[in-house]
Protein backbone atom coordinates (compact mmCIF):
# COMPACT_ATOMS: atom_id res chain seq x y z
CA UNK A 1 0.00 0.00 0.00
CA UNK A 2 1.35 3.21 -1.02
CA UNK A 3 1.64 6.24 1.57
CA UNK A 4 -1.01 8.96 2.18
CA UNK A 5 -0.19 12.22 1.06
CA UNK A 6 -0.69 13.31 4.65
CA UNK A 7 2.09 11.17 5.48
CA UNK A 8 4.45 12.32 2.86
CA UNK A 9 3.90 15.50 3.89
CA UNK A 10 4.88 15.19 7.47
CA UNK A 11 7.59 13.68 6.56
CA UNK A 12 9.06 15.72 4.17
CA UNK A 13 8.17 18.66 7.49
CA UNK A 14 10.19 17.19 9.77
CA UNK A 15 12.85 15.86 7.13
CA UNK A 16 15.53 17.14 9.52
CA UNK A 17 14.57 16.92 12.57
CA UNK A 18 15.52 14.73 15.85
CA UNK A 19 12.87 11.50 15.52
CA UNK A 20 13.56 11.44 19.52
CA UNK A 21 12.35 14.75 19.96
CA UNK A 22 9.55 13.95 17.73
CA UNK A 23 8.52 11.36 19.24
CA UNK A 24 8.14 13.09 22.66
CA UNK A 25 5.59 15.20 20.86
CA UNK A 26 3.53 12.58 19.88
CA UNK A 27 0.66 13.98 21.92
CA UNK A 28 0.39 16.65 18.97
CA UNK A 29 0.79 13.86 16.06
CA UNK A 30 -1.02 14.29 13.06
CA UNK A 31 -4.32 12.00 12.73
CA UNK A 32 -3.96 9.32 9.76
CA UNK A 33 -1.14 7.35 10.19
CA UNK A 34 0.79 5.60 13.17
CA UNK A 35 3.75 8.31 14.49
CA UNK A 36 6.47 5.07 14.67
CA UNK A 37 5.61 4.75 10.69
CA UNK A 38 6.71 8.43 10.12
CA UNK A 39 9.76 8.11 12.68
CA UNK A 40 11.19 5.39 10.88
CA UNK A 41 10.57 7.21 7.21
CA UNK A 42 12.20 10.44 8.81
CA UNK A 43 15.12 8.01 9.86
CA UNK A 44 15.49 6.52 6.38
CA UNK A 45 15.08 9.46 4.40
CA UNK A 46 18.12 11.10 6.83
CA UNK A 47 19.93 8.39 5.47
CA UNK A 48 18.91 8.42 2.20
CA UNK A 49 20.05 12.24 2.11
CA UNK A 50 23.43 11.13 2.84
CA UNK A 51 23.70 7.70 0.77
CA UNK A 52 21.43 8.92 -2.30
CA UNK A 53 21.16 12.76 -2.18
CA UNK A 54 19.25 12.97 -5.70
CA UNK A 55 16.22 10.70 -4.34
CA UNK A 56 16.08 12.97 -1.10
CA UNK A 57 15.46 15.83 -3.07
CA UNK A 58 12.46 14.46 -4.59
CA UNK A 59 9.31 15.07 -1.79
CA UNK A 60 7.50 12.10 -3.36
CA UNK A 61 10.20 9.16 -2.70
CA UNK A 62 8.79 7.68 0.12
CA UNK A 63 11.32 4.54 1.95
CA UNK A 64 9.30 3.09 4.74
CA UNK A 65 12.69 1.88 7.25
CA UNK A 66 16.29 2.80 7.44
CA UNK A 67 17.21 -0.89 6.62
CA UNK A 68 15.81 -0.46 3.00
CA UNK A 69 18.53 2.25 2.40
CA UNK A 70 20.87 0.80 4.01
CA UNK A 71 21.07 -2.54 1.87
CA UNK A 72 20.68 -0.66 -1.14
CA UNK A 73 23.80 0.04 -3.59
CA UNK A 74 25.55 3.27 -3.76
CA UNK A 75 25.12 5.59 -6.30
CA UNK A 76 28.86 5.15 -6.91
CA UNK A 77 28.75 1.10 -7.27
CA UNK A 78 25.64 1.48 -9.41
CA UNK A 79 27.05 3.85 -11.71
CA UNK A 80 29.84 1.70 -12.11
CA UNK A 81 27.75 -0.83 -13.54
CA UNK A 82 26.42 1.35 -16.34
CA UNK A 83 30.24 0.31 -18.06
CA UNK A 84 28.59 -3.12 -18.62
CA UNK A 85 25.22 -1.93 -21.07
CA UNK A 86 25.00 -0.28 -24.20
CA UNK A 87 22.33 2.47 -25.05
CA UNK A 88 20.03 0.92 -26.91
CA UNK A 89 19.62 -2.34 -24.32
CA UNK A 90 16.81 -3.62 -22.19
CA UNK A 91 17.82 -4.31 -18.74
CA UNK A 92 15.90 -7.17 -16.75
CA UNK A 93 16.56 -6.30 -13.42
CA UNK A 94 15.39 -9.80 -11.28
CA UNK A 95 16.31 -8.53 -8.20
CA UNK A 96 14.05 -5.07 -7.60
CA UNK A 97 14.39 -4.08 -3.62
CA UNK A 98 14.97 -0.26 -3.16
CA UNK A 99 15.64 0.06 -7.20
CA UNK A 100 18.98 1.89 -6.82
CA UNK A 101 20.24 -0.48 -9.53
CA UNK A 102 17.63 -0.02 -11.57
CA UNK A 103 17.32 3.50 -11.36
CA UNK A 104 21.14 3.75 -12.40
CA UNK A 105 20.97 1.65 -15.67
CA UNK A 106 17.89 3.42 -17.00
CA UNK A 107 20.19 6.64 -16.98
CA UNK A 108 21.87 4.60 -19.61
CA UNK A 109 19.65 1.74 -21.02
CA UNK A 110 16.58 2.47 -23.52
CA UNK A 111 14.57 0.66 -20.86
CA UNK A 112 14.09 -1.32 -17.25
CA UNK A 113 11.83 -3.93 -16.65
CA UNK A 114 12.35 -4.29 -12.51
CA UNK A 115 11.22 -7.51 -10.63
CA UNK A 116 10.59 -7.87 -7.21
CA UNK A 117 9.25 -10.79 -4.95
CA UNK A 118 6.89 -8.63 -2.64
CA UNK A 119 4.17 -6.78 -4.28
CA UNK A 120 4.37 -3.74 -2.03
CA UNK A 121 7.81 -3.09 -2.64
CA UNK A 122 7.42 -3.31 -6.37
CA UNK A 123 4.57 -0.81 -5.86
CA UNK A 124 6.51 1.84 -4.03
CA UNK A 125 9.46 1.53 -6.72
CA UNK A 126 6.85 2.27 -9.02
CA UNK A 127 5.94 5.37 -7.41
CA UNK A 128 9.06 6.32 -6.30
CA UNK A 129 10.97 5.99 -10.09
CA UNK A 130 7.90 8.13 -11.39
CA UNK A 131 8.79 10.77 -8.35
CA UNK A 132 12.54 10.73 -9.88
CA UNK A 133 11.40 11.54 -13.36
CA UNK A 134 12.18 8.02 -14.52
CA UNK A 135 10.31 7.14 -16.86
CA UNK A 136 11.53 4.06 -18.40
CA UNK A 137 10.99 1.70 -15.85
CA UNK A 138 8.55 -0.96 -15.95
CA UNK A 139 7.87 -2.36 -12.13
CA UNK A 140 6.23 -6.15 -11.79
CA UNK A 141 6.04 -8.21 -8.55
CA UNK A 142 6.76 -12.28 -8.54
CA UNK A 143 9.39 -14.29 -8.03
CA UNK A 144 12.22 -14.71 -10.45
CA UNK A 145 12.15 -18.38 -11.15
CA UNK A 146 8.56 -17.95 -11.50
CA UNK A 147 7.37 -14.67 -13.75
CA UNK A 148 10.76 -13.74 -14.14
CA UNK A 149 11.12 -16.47 -16.25
CA UNK A 150 7.93 -15.47 -18.26
CA UNK A 151 9.66 -11.57 -18.30
CA UNK A 152 13.16 -12.70 -19.48
CA UNK A 153 11.20 -15.19 -22.40
CA UNK A 154 9.05 -12.22 -23.68
CA UNK A 155 11.56 -9.22 -22.99
CA UNK A 156 14.63 -10.98 -24.83
CA UNK A 157 16.94 -8.83 -22.48
CA UNK A 158 20.50 -8.07 -23.81
CA UNK A 159 21.45 -8.32 -20.12
CA UNK A 160 19.52 -9.78 -16.81
CA UNK A 161 20.72 -8.07 -13.38
CA UNK A 162 20.70 -10.35 -10.46
CA UNK A 163 21.29 -9.64 -6.73
CA UNK A 164 20.59 -12.94 -4.77
CA UNK A 165 19.40 -12.09 -1.24
CA UNK A 166 20.31 -14.35 1.54
CA UNK A 167 18.00 -16.26 3.03
CA UNK A 168 17.08 -15.71 7.15
CA UNK A 169 19.54 -18.06 8.86
CA UNK A 170 22.40 -17.60 6.68
CA UNK A 171 26.06 -18.38 7.54
CA UNK A 172 27.16 -14.90 8.61
CA UNK A 173 31.00 -15.15 8.15
CA UNK A 174 30.71 -17.63 4.88
CA UNK A 175 28.70 -16.55 1.73
CA UNK A 176 27.18 -19.46 0.38
CA UNK A 177 24.97 -19.39 -2.98
CA UNK A 178 22.91 -21.92 -1.45
CA UNK A 179 21.43 -20.06 1.27
CA UNK A 180 21.07 -17.04 -1.60
CA UNK A 181 17.15 -16.74 -2.96
CA UNK A 182 16.97 -16.94 -6.09
CA UNK A 183 19.47 -19.98 -6.39
CA UNK A 184 21.61 -18.82 -9.49
CA UNK A 185 22.75 -22.32 -10.32
CA UNK A 186 19.86 -23.55 -10.87
CA UNK A 187 17.95 -20.48 -12.32
CA UNK A 188 20.74 -19.43 -14.26
CA UNK A 189 20.21 -22.48 -16.47
CA UNK A 190 16.82 -22.14 -17.17
CA UNK A 191 16.73 -18.43 -18.46
CA UNK A 192 19.23 -19.39 -20.80
CA UNK A 193 17.16 -22.13 -22.15
CA UNK A 194 14.35 -19.09 -23.05
CA UNK A 195 16.56 -15.93 -23.25
CA UNK A 196 19.83 -17.39 -24.88
CA UNK A 197 21.33 -14.68 -25.79
CA UNK A 198 21.25 -12.40 -22.43
CA UNK A 199 24.19 -11.48 -20.84
CA UNK A 200 24.31 -11.86 -16.81
CA UNK A 201 25.66 -9.04 -14.26
CA UNK A 202 25.43 -10.76 -11.09
CA UNK A 203 26.16 -8.86 -7.88
CA UNK A 204 27.31 -10.83 -4.30
CA UNK A 205 29.29 -9.86 -1.47
CA UNK A 206 32.29 -9.87 -1.34
CA UNK A 207 32.86 -12.03 1.39
CA UNK A 208 32.39 -14.91 -1.67
CA UNK A 209 35.24 -16.77 -2.35
CA UNK A 210 36.64 -16.69 -5.81
CA UNK A 211 37.10 -20.33 -5.96
CA UNK A 212 34.27 -21.99 -5.16
CA UNK A 213 32.41 -19.56 -7.44
CA UNK A 214 34.88 -21.14 -10.02
CA UNK A 215 33.62 -24.59 -8.65
CA UNK A 216 30.34 -24.32 -8.27
CA UNK A 217 29.16 -22.02 -11.66
CA UNK A 218 30.52 -23.66 -14.83
CA UNK A 219 30.64 -20.53 -16.43
CA UNK A 220 33.44 -18.50 -17.93
CA UNK A 221 32.77 -15.16 -16.34
CA UNK A 222 35.02 -11.66 -16.04
CA UNK A 223 35.05 -11.17 -12.14
CA UNK A 224 34.68 -7.26 -10.81
CA UNK A 225 35.75 -6.74 -6.91
CA UNK A 226 34.71 -3.23 -6.40
CA UNK A 227 35.68 -0.97 -3.09
CA UNK A 228 34.71 2.47 -2.53
CA UNK A 229 36.89 4.49 0.30
CA UNK A 230 38.72 1.68 0.92
CA UNK A 231 36.08 -0.64 1.63
CA UNK A 232 34.89 -3.60 -0.54
CA UNK A 233 31.24 -3.41 -1.26
CA UNK A 234 30.39 -5.52 -4.40
CA UNK A 235 31.95 -8.49 -6.36
CA UNK A 236 30.31 -8.50 -9.61
CA UNK A 237 30.00 -11.22 -12.34
CA UNK A 238 29.92 -10.17 -15.86
CA UNK A 239 28.40 -13.91 -17.66
CA UNK A 240 28.78 -12.80 -21.34
CA UNK A 241 30.03 -14.71 -24.63
CA UNK A 242 33.42 -12.81 -24.77
CA UNK A 243 34.39 -13.31 -20.93
CA UNK A 244 37.81 -14.55 -20.71
CA UNK A 245 37.84 -15.24 -16.53
CA UNK A 246 39.13 -11.89 -16.20
CA UNK A 247 39.21 -10.10 -12.54
CA UNK A 248 39.12 -6.46 -12.40
CA UNK A 249 39.73 -5.13 -8.60
CA UNK A 250 38.55 -1.54 -8.38
CA UNK A 251 39.12 1.12 -6.30
CA UNK A 252 35.94 3.86 -7.05
CA UNK A 253 37.73 6.89 -4.83
CA UNK A 254 40.91 6.41 -5.92
CA UNK A 255 39.88 5.39 -9.56
CA UNK A 256 42.61 2.56 -9.47
CA UNK A 257 41.86 -0.07 -11.58
CA UNK A 258 43.90 -3.63 -12.05
CA UNK A 259 43.37 -6.21 -14.31
CA UNK A 260 45.03 -9.55 -15.05
CA UNK A 261 44.44 -12.93 -16.40
CA UNK A 262 43.19 -15.54 -13.33
CA UNK A 263 45.47 -17.84 -15.31
CA UNK A 264 49.08 -16.14 -15.85
CA UNK A 265 51.84 -17.35 -18.13
CA UNK A 266 54.38 -16.72 -15.21
CA UNK A 267 53.34 -16.38 -12.02
CA UNK A 268 55.60 -15.35 -9.33
CA UNK A 269 55.08 -14.30 -5.35
CA UNK A 270 56.23 -11.13 -3.99
CA UNK A 271 59.55 -11.05 -2.11
CA UNK A 272 59.37 -11.61 1.61
CA UNK A 273 61.76 -9.86 3.62
CA UNK A 274 62.69 -7.92 6.96
CA UNK A 275 63.96 -4.90 6.21
CA UNK A 276 61.91 -1.65 6.66
CA UNK A 277 61.81 0.59 4.03
CA UNK A 278 61.21 3.84 3.73
CA UNK A 279 57.78 4.11 2.81
CA UNK A 280 54.77 1.52 3.52
CA UNK A 281 51.84 0.60 1.43
CA UNK A 282 48.02 -0.24 2.12
CA UNK A 283 46.51 -2.17 -0.59
CA UNK A 284 43.00 -1.27 -1.24
CA UNK A 285 40.60 -3.63 -0.22
CA UNK A 286 39.82 -4.80 -3.37
CA UNK A 287 43.20 -5.11 -5.00
CA UNK A 288 43.80 -7.49 -1.45
CA UNK A 289 40.72 -9.77 -2.11
CA UNK A 290 41.63 -10.63 -5.40
CA UNK A 291 45.21 -12.17 -4.43
CA UNK A 292 47.19 -8.99 -5.79
CA UNK A 293 50.37 -9.92 -4.08
CA UNK A 294 50.83 -13.41 -5.31
CA UNK A 295 51.11 -12.50 -9.19
CA UNK A 296 54.28 -10.16 -10.75
CA UNK A 297 53.63 -6.88 -9.43
CA UNK A 298 55.12 -3.91 -11.54
CA UNK A 299 56.73 -2.23 -8.70
CA UNK A 300 59.61 -2.87 -6.55
CA UNK A 301 58.23 -3.66 -3.38
CA UNK A 302 58.62 -6.55 -0.48
CA UNK A 303 56.38 -7.75 2.25
CA UNK A 304 57.68 -8.52 5.81
CA UNK A 305 55.77 -12.07 5.56
CA UNK A 306 53.31 -13.46 3.26
CA UNK A 307 49.89 -13.40 4.41
CA UNK A 308 50.91 -9.51 5.91
CA UNK A 309 49.26 -6.97 3.34
CA UNK A 310 51.66 -4.71 3.49
CA UNK A 311 54.12 -3.24 1.03
CA UNK A 312 57.51 -1.84 1.67
CA UNK A 313 59.29 0.07 -0.68
CA UNK A 314 62.62 2.48 -0.97
CA UNK A 315 60.98 4.92 -2.90
CA UNK A 316 57.38 6.63 -3.07
CA UNK A 317 55.12 4.98 -5.75
CA UNK A 318 52.85 7.49 -6.77
CA UNK A 319 50.56 4.99 -8.58
CA UNK A 320 50.35 2.05 -6.03
CA UNK A 321 46.57 0.97 -5.48
CA UNK A 322 46.20 1.66 -1.76
CA UNK A 323 47.41 3.77 0.94
CA UNK A 324 50.95 5.62 1.03
CA UNK A 325 52.80 5.66 3.86
CA UNK A 326 55.67 7.74 5.05
CA UNK A 327 57.82 5.77 7.74
CA UNK A 328 59.04 7.84 10.47
CA UNK A 329 60.01 5.21 12.80
CA UNK A 330 60.09 1.79 13.83
CA UNK A 331 60.13 -0.37 17.08
CA UNK A 332 59.41 -4.04 18.30
CA UNK A 333 57.16 -2.60 20.80
CA UNK A 334 59.14 -1.12 23.60
CA UNK A 335 56.84 -0.53 26.35
CA UNK A 336 58.53 3.25 27.21
CA UNK A 337 58.30 3.27 23.07
CA UNK A 338 54.79 2.87 22.76
CA UNK A 339 53.66 4.27 25.61
CA UNK A 340 55.67 7.68 24.58
CA UNK A 341 53.95 7.85 21.21
CA UNK A 342 50.30 7.45 22.34
CA UNK A 343 50.42 10.23 24.17
CA UNK A 344 48.99 12.12 20.83
CA UNK A 345 45.76 11.12 19.29
CA UNK A 346 46.66 8.62 16.09
CA UNK A 347 45.20 6.14 13.81
CA UNK A 348 45.64 2.49 14.38
CA UNK A 349 46.14 -0.20 11.64
CA UNK A 350 46.60 -3.83 12.08
CA UNK A 351 47.83 -6.78 9.89
CA UNK A 352 48.15 -10.32 10.21
CA UNK A 353 48.26 -10.20 14.65
CA UNK A 354 45.99 -12.03 16.69
CA UNK A 355 44.54 -9.37 18.53
CA UNK A 356 41.46 -7.07 16.56
CA UNK A 357 42.25 -3.29 15.58
CA UNK A 358 39.66 -2.38 18.76
CA UNK A 359 41.66 -4.80 20.91
CA UNK A 360 45.02 -3.30 20.44
CA UNK A 361 43.65 0.27 20.36
CA UNK A 362 42.06 -0.35 23.91
CA UNK A 363 45.42 -2.19 24.96
CA UNK A 364 47.27 0.58 24.04
CA UNK A 365 44.79 3.06 25.09
CA UNK A 366 44.61 4.92 21.85
CA UNK A 367 42.62 8.22 21.57
CA UNK A 368 41.96 7.66 17.37
CA UNK A 369 42.55 10.85 15.64
CA UNK A 370 45.54 13.51 14.56
CA UNK A 371 47.67 13.05 11.90
CA UNK A 372 49.89 10.24 12.63
CA UNK A 373 49.38 6.38 11.80
CA UNK A 374 50.72 3.65 14.22
CA UNK A 375 50.71 0.70 12.21
CA UNK A 376 51.12 -2.66 13.65
CA UNK A 377 52.10 -6.37 11.70
CA UNK A 378 53.46 -9.15 12.14
CA UNK A 379 56.38 -10.71 10.34
CA UNK A 380 57.80 -14.01 9.12
CA UNK A 381 58.50 -15.14 12.19
CA UNK A 382 55.43 -14.09 14.01
CA UNK A 383 57.47 -11.06 15.56
CA UNK A 384 54.98 -7.82 16.37
CA UNK A 385 56.38 -4.37 14.92
CA UNK A 386 55.38 -0.84 15.07
CA UNK A 387 55.99 2.12 12.56
CA UNK A 388 54.76 5.62 13.30
CA UNK A 389 53.63 6.96 9.89
CA UNK A 390 52.19 9.69 7.80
Amino acid sequence: MLPSQELIDYVWAHRDEDVRTLALRSKNAPQGFALSEALSAIQARQKLALKHPRWAEAKAVFIPQPVVVEQSSSPETSAYKLRFIEPHWQILDLSGGMGADSYALAQKAEGVTYLDASPERAELAAHNFLALGQSNITCYSGKAEERGMALAEVLQPQLIYLDPDRRPGATARVFLIEECAPDITTLIPKLQAVAPRSQYLIKLSPMADLTYLRERLPYTFDIYVVSLKREAKELLLHLHPSATGCITAVELQAHHTLSYSTRPTTQQTTPISPEIGAFVHDLYPAFSKVGYDTFALPFEVWQPAAHTHLYFSRTELTDFPGRTFTILEHNLGEKRWLKKVTQKPLHLITKNLPTSTDQLRRQLRITEGGDCFLIAYADSLGKRHFLLAT
